[in-house]
């Protein structure tokens, strides 16, 4: 299956199952805006613990979708508190990693500057630090595609520690990340269009992207390859 018909086939796929898959992006919204809204560290923290239990339940309706089963609230919310646990500790990882990089670089620029004050009046000093911020970023972001298959091994394989949960879905990668990133890229337009009306668009394109990396992870889980 191409690309293109990945695509293809996960609109076709998530037409008659909207209703539960806008409810659950509804979920996603509003734990979205609560995590970047509240000044309040802890309450950000417990948002975003929802956020994984949330994306827990929308790779469970998208996976039971790619098998051919109808999914509803009771099943998707069937056995999924240890998967979202998982899932959490992947979150976490991914976090922890990009705090740990932010510290280091704010405690450098501190440390130069308190040696130089006239740093703070230095323009190429302050675009370094802006560029090393931005690094940052694409390094988390590249580090969490490889996280991309962790809900999906985690549900379907509940047994497996959570390492090797992640374990598995690095090695699950390995030699499909770019496709993965092609992939990604492809729906840089749905989520422009997202941006363009508000967030109303996210009830279509959220299910649609999480459907087409169920897809994917199916077809590389089968040995099928794009």
């Amino acid at each position: 299956m191409t690309r293109r018909e990945l695509k293809k086939h996960s609109k076709e796929l998530i037409r008659p199952n909207m209703a539960i898959l806008a409810f659950i992006t509804l979920l996603f919204i509003l734990c979205n805006y609560f995590v970047n809204d509240t000044e309040n560290l802890l309450t950000s923290i417990c948002f975003m613990i929802l956020l994984s239990f949330v994306n827990i339940m929308m790779a469970n309706a998208t996976l039971q979708i790619s098998k051919g089963m109808n999914p509803d609230f009771k099943s998707i919310t069937n056995d999924f508190v240890i998967p979202a646990l998982k899932q959490i500790v992947a979150d976490l990882i991914i976090y922890a990693i990009a705090i740990a990089l932010s510290f280091i670089i704010s405690f450098i620029f501190m440390l130069n500057v308190a040696n130089n004050v006239s740093l703070l009046n230095n323009q190429n000093y302050m675009l370094i630090i802006i560029y090393l911020s931005f690094g940052i970023t694409i390094l988390t972001s590249i580090l969490s595609i490889f996280f991309t298959f962790v809900p999906f091994i985690a549900l379907e394989e509940p047994d497996l520690g959570v390492f090797a949960t992640i374990k598995k879905s690095f090695k699950m990668l390995k030699g499909h990340f770019w496709q993965l990133i092609t992939l990604n890229l492809s729906f840089f337009w749905w989520l422009v269009l997202s941006v363009c009306t508000l967030g109303l668009a996210l009830f279509y394109v959220y299910p649609y992207i999480s459907q087409a990396k169920a897809l994917f992870y199916k077809q590389i889980k089968n040995g099928q390859l794009i």
